[in-house]
């Protein structure tokens, strides 16, 4: 049975390059389509040859398979749906929790693991050198996950903020040939001793997320020496919490390196913070810009999904492009809106010292809330747009 909402397309010049042009869709010709992407009513379509985007007025998912029949083909192309169904489709509430690894019961478990080990280790008597690094290690890592409190000034939140994401083990490598680079490319290069003894380097390695998963992850699997200093219990509560944390690290890793290959100015990656007391996790998606032509201009992007008492969850995206801040919150209900259009006045308050010029919106859309995870699960599955419209 036809659908009479149809599925418009308007087809860009760059489908010719795929051979590709309205007159080759014939009305009544039977397709088969596949949904990749979703961005409210916007799709990323597969027609098998290419792909291109469209506006769908009817409920689909992601992954969701399509038999249509072209309906137009002049101007546009415009089809109707005979019959859809599923094959492993992402559909429209899944969510973080499929997505990424690290989230709000993971983070509390390790909080509390780390907690947990770090009390045994200090009860062991012995004067063994490996206890002492082990626990350094230990604290360090319950010092990176130290919660966030929301209620804090801005000014002490910032550099947690800072810390949090810089150490996050995602730029370890990049960071690490910053630190040593200058002093392999020249005459006078270091040996490898002295290259451990750099300041910067034993900074490094000291507070780097993944430089200490990376050692508590070796004496693991070394069990002979941590079996001398903790007992094997201990050991395998450290498997489970380093194991998730370094595969996160090494996803968004690949992702970024898949990034590098799309045609869009950024590379995006996704950090989960821990709150105080008995809130939810929050999650940032922090949006670096690639390199690109002198003279273009990017801004920068920042989005944060939070879940509140009283607006439930709330997505927050800044776009900052020389000192012209645009934000732009998204909620679910119009009670949220109101309540978030009656700050208005006291948010540009707190921002005017800092920026030009300040432009906040509130908009009702629970797909824009959805979509904060859809883009994870899009870059994590699927490759890159062959051509847009």
């Amino acid at each position: 049975m036809d659908i009479t909402s149809p599925i418009t397309f308007t087809l860009k010049p760059e489908l010719n390059k795929a051979n590709r042009s309205l007159h080759t869709f014939q009305p009544g010709e039977i397709l088969k389509l596949k949904v990749l992407e979703l961005n409210g009513d916007r799709a990323l379509i597969d027609f098998g040859k290419f792909r291109a985007t469209a506006d769908i007025k009817i409920p689909v998912t992601l992954g969701e398979n399509l038999q249509v029949k072209v309906l137009e083909s002049d101007k546009q192309l415009k089809l109707s749906i005979i019959k859809h169904g599923l094959e492993n489709p992402l559909s429209k509430n899944q969510g973080a929790h499929d997505v990424n690894i690290i989230n709000d019961d993971l983070l509390k478990k390790i909080q509390a693991g780390l907690k947990q080990i770090s009390e045994q280790a200090t009860q062991i008597q012995t004067d063994k050198q490996e206890l002492s690094t082990f626990i350094n290690v230990l604290n360090r890592l319950s010092s990176h996950f130290q919660s966030f409190d929301l209620k804090e000034n801005i000014a002490n939140l910032i550099p947690q903020l800072a810390s949090y994401i810089e150490n996050s083990g995602l730029f370890f490598e990049k960071r690490l040939e910053n630190v040593i680079s200058p002093f392999l490319d020249n005459n006078d290069a270091l040996s490898n001793t002295e290259l451990i003894d750099l300041p910067d380097l034993k900074r490094l390695t000291g507070h780097d997320l993944k430089a200490n998963l990376l050692r508590l992850h070796d004496w693991v699997d070394n069990k002979e020496t941590l079996q001398q200093i903790v007992n094997p219990k201990v050991i395998s509560l450290l498997t489970r919490l380093i194991e998730p944390l370094l595969t996160d690290i090494a996803t968004q890793q690949g992702r970024a390196i898949h990034q590098l290959e799309s045609p869009e100015p950024f590379q995006m990656f996704t950090f989960t913070l821990p709150l105080k007391e008995d809130e939810e996790a929050a999650r940032l998606k922090v949006y670096y810009q690639k390199k690109h032509p002198e003279g273009s201009q990017n801004g920068y992007r920042i989005s944060l999904l939070l879940t509140m008492d009283r607006l439930g969850d709330v997505r927050t995206d800044f776009f900052l492009l020389d000192k012209e801040l645009t934000i732009t919150f998204y909620v679910k209900e119009n009670t949220a809106k109101r309540e978030l259009e009656q700050h208005y006045y006291s948010l540009k308050e707190v921002l005017d010292s800092f920026f030009d010029h300040i432009v906040l919106n509130v908009v009702v859309s629970e797909n824009k809330i959805l979509d904060f995870d859809r883009e994870d699960m899009q870059l994590a599955t699927d490759k890159r747009v062959d051509l847009r419209v």
